[in-house]
């Protein structure tokens, strides 16, 4: 009899209660409280082990193979970030984590049932509602989070608020093209999307991330697209939005200003007006976000090949995962951000190709990469995890499975009782 995750296995607990660690913000402040952070450590170990090693150990060659970008892209931090070995590894292991759960979940589609699905839901809609009140509440928490040390006071006020920080609201972002997809697909009702949405958007603005409500409010045009949108309708409408953008530059900064008025935050009016500025607005924003781009992509000018990785001055603009990997690494960096998300996209998203509805798929990825280009973070947790969990869901390819794998022990359990009365 196949082993479903509907069963309650200790593999089964420790991978929910990672998943729960990775977005609900008072689980991993419980946990460092009363059970340490080696505790987790260990887990994480643990699942690895069993996983890789105990799943399939005819894959590990497998599972080598896939792995190995990351795994020299985190060789190379080690290097330049001067990290003592164990914090590194273990720094390692949660980045590998979510690439590993879902290489192992698209090795057998019947791994992924509604148990995950609904615990990601779940987790996701609970975390935003507590973040949406927790910032009413405590103004700029979410922000403020951003830069504090987990061991600060505040930080573990917020945690146990359940307040969610820079990775969840924008975890929450990038996840919008997935509801959308599901309504597409009629696996939501509309009511139930428009809420979901709407607490999205929320979360947006009262975590009071600019770049998170830029990314809703372009995300949000695909509730007009066709039900099928495929990868070529995805570039239509970015060449269209390109050309509207050069077209109209006056209506985009009046909207702009617009949203800036009716969002109530300081934060994200300043941010939108500097937007709306354009490249002299952001240059004399603030946060210097531009100086902080230019200043990578110089980086990487100055040392095309190698980057910054032997030289004494390993510093990068810090603002953006791309430009910050292309600064510190150069050539060799961004053949390994190439293969990493052609390997990503390969696995996680191309199986859907036929599927209809592709464009919206292909948007989340895009989506990400777009995240990446302007902020940081490589988003792994949702590329290689949420995502893919959510599209075998939507396209009811582990229904169908689940299905044919029951016909399978059905008619093997009839071939034993068959022998049996045969024998008797």
């Amino acid at each position: 009899m196949r082993l479903r995750f509907g069963d309650l296995t200790i593999r089964n607990l420790i991978i929910s209660y990672t998943i729960l660690y990775s977005i609900v913000p008072i689980v991993g402040r419980l946990t460092s409280n009363y059970l340490t952070t080696y505790f987790y450590m260990a887990l994480v170990v643990f699942l690895v082990v069993l996983i890789i090693a105990l799943d399939r150990p005819e894959n590990l060659n497998e599972y080598f193979t896939f792995l190995l970008p990351v795994i020299v892209y985190s060789v190379f931090q080690l290097y330049t970030s001067r990290q003592d070995i164990v914090n590194w590894g273990y720094g390692v292991l949660l980045l590998l984590l979510p690439v590993i759960l879902g290489y192992y979940f698209t090795q057998d589609k019947t791994r992924i049932l509604a148990s995950y699905r609904k615990l990601i839901v779940i987790a996701m809609i609970v975390t935003m509602i507590t973040t949406i009140i927790g910032c009413i509440q405590n103004p700029n928490a979410s922000r403020i989070m951003a830069s504090l040390d987990s061991g600060a006071a505040d930080a573990s006020t917020y945690d146990m608020k359940n307040i969610g920080g820079y990775s969840f609201v924008y975890f929450a972002i990038l996840l919008y093209p997935v509801l959308i997809l599901a309504y597409k697909n009629k696996r939501i009702k509309l009511i139930p999307t428009l809420l979901i949405a709407a607490l999205i958007l929320a979360t947006a603005v009262y975590s009071e991330y600019t770049t998170a409500l830029l990314l809703f409010v372009a995300t949000s045009l695909l509730f007009f697209m066709k039900r099928d949108l495929s990868v070529k309708g995805i570039v239509f409408v970015s060449v269209f939005a390109i050309l509207f953008l050069l077209i109209f530059s006056n209506v985009i900064v009046s909207f702009l200003n617009w949203l800036g008025e009716i969002v109530g935050s300081e934060e994200i009016a300043s941010r939108l007006s500097a937007l709306s500025g354009g490249v002299e607005g952001l240059e004399a924003s603030e946060d210097q976000r531009i100086a902080l781009y230019r200043f990578s992509l110089n980086r990487f000018f100055e040392n095309p090949l190698f980057g910054t990785i032997f030289n004494s001055n390993k510093s990068n603009g810090g603002h953006s995962f791309i430009l910050d990997t292309l600064a510190s690494f150069g050539i060799i960096g961004a053949a390994l951000m190439f293969i990493m998300y052609r390997n990503i996209f390969t696995r996680f998203f191309l199986p859907f190709k036929d599927k209809p509805g592709y464009g919206y798929v292909v948007w989340t990825f895009i989506q990400t990469l777009i995240l990446s280009l302007v902020n940081t973070g490589m988003w792994l947790d949702v590329l290689c995890l949420f995502a893919p969990i959510m599209f075998y869901w939507i396209y009811g390819i582990e229904n169908a499975l689940s299905k044919e794998d029951n016909k399978e022990e059905s008619s093997g359990s009839e071939s034993i009782e068959a022998e049996a009365t045969a024998a008797n």
